[in-house]
């Protein structure tokens, strides 16, 4: 089974082996090129009509990479260690990513 989104349920899921893969959306790469695009686009400079901001597919073979990477942008400090004390995470509607923690 793949799940969509990249957040915290379906990481969860991915480490319990309850669901094979996800696909991130890469929602802070989304939110860095549009404001880089803005800022472009502000200063007068091309900015391409379409941008890209990827996508990763997220598996038990990379999922701690996965972590490290949205910790390491400051995204899941928190919910990095509610993974490893077995805790599930809340997902903000608004922005996405890791927001809380609540007891299994």
């Amino acid at each position: 089974m793949c799940g969509f989104d990249g957040n915290t349920s379906a990481i969860s899921a991915i480490k319990d082996g309850t669901l094979g893969m996800d696909i991130a959306q890469l929602g802070y790469d989304m939110g860095y090129k549009a404001v880089e695009a803005a800022v472009k686009a502000l200063e007068g400079e091309q900015v391409d009509s379409f941008i890209d901001s990827g996508s990763k597919v997220v598996d038990s073979t990379n999922c701690d990479e996965y972590i490290d990477d949205m910790k390491a942008k400051g995204l899941c400090a928190v919910s990095v260690l509610c993974l490893q004390s077995g805790y599930q995470q809340k997902v903000s509607t608004a922005c996405g990513y890791f927001c809380g923690c609540t007891s299994l």
